[in-house]
């Protein structure tokens, strides 16, 4: 989560696990796993023994670029094969797709490690369209990622505040808090929360973080879109919307509006 989201809205996520009978233990790590014929402890570098019925061991991903090498095709080992704008490799009738090869940001164009589904299937079709004719342009990835943890939807879509810093881009924050539902006393409603994260200079849209019910898996999709199209916060004040009661915020508390409304003002 602390790769995707702000220290904010990991705070969220570690107050929810906390509240269902989660222990977390950070700045630790394993030093070894104990047991007779399976694990029956973790030992941790100061000596603690966790007592466990099984252990799930999550060390990250690599590219697996074997095929690409023995083609010898350009690739680097921790970010993948090689490819331009257009999903061609290095081979001109080659293209690659998907976690195997490189993405690279949509706001710096610098190789970024980014592993998502939604990533490899955008550029599975530009690779598609571009196999008999250099059409359709990959602009690079915003990286849009949601999950669900306790039953809160926690979205996050281009750049944060922290990544934003990290790469030298100076950004402006707005934020509303309101419900998916309105009157939010409606059967089912959920809070939803949003910060939105604006170009210093320019007011273009470059991040969005939000946290709320089922609804803000699809509000991080319109999110990443208005970053792609590089909307300003003007122009998303100007946006039309389609609201209902027991489908959405109402429409004088909608979050995207009224995140970027209060930027304006």
């Amino acid at each position: 989560m602390s790769v995707a989201f702000d220290e904010e809205f990991c705070e969220k996520v570690e107050e929810i696990l906390k509240s269902s009978g989660v222990t977390i233990l950070t700045s630790k790590s394993v030093e070894r796993f104990e047991g007779d014929g399976k694990v029956e402890r973790v030992i941790l570098d100061d000596g603690e023994k966790l007592e466990v019925d099984c252990a799930v061991v999550c060390v990250g991903v690599r590219p697996e670029v074997e095929l690409a090498k023995e083609r010898e095709l350009k690739v680097d080992e921790k970010l993948g094969i090689w490819v331009d704008e257009y999903q061609r490799t290095s081979h001109p009738d080659v293209f690659a797709a998907g976690d195997c090869c490189q993405k690279f940001s949509f706001f710096t164009k610098a190789p970024v490690n980014v592993r998502l589904a939604s990533v490899a299937t955008r550029e599975a079709r530009i690779a598609s369209a571009n196999l008999f004719e250099e059409k359709v342009k990959n602009e690079g990835v915003v990286s849009t990622f949601s999950t669900c943890v306790g039953g809160r939807t926690f979205a996050v879509s281009g750049l944060t505040k922290t990544l934003a810093e990290r790469e030298g881009i100076e950004v402006v924050e707005s934020d509303f808090k309101t419900v998916d539902r309105h009157p939010g006393s409606l059967s089912g409603a959920s809070e939803v929360y949003l910060k939105l994260f604006f170009e210093k200079e320019s007011k273009r849209l470059v991040g969005g973080e939000i946290v709320g019910g089922v609804s803000a898996g699809e509000m991080i999709n319109l999110v990443s879109l208005m970053i792609e199209k590089k909307l300003t916060a003007k122009e998303i004040v100007r946006l039309q919307f389609a609201t209902h009661p027991l489908l959405t915020p109402s429409p004088i508390a909608y979050p995207l509006v009224n995140a970027a409304e209060k930027l304006v003002r």
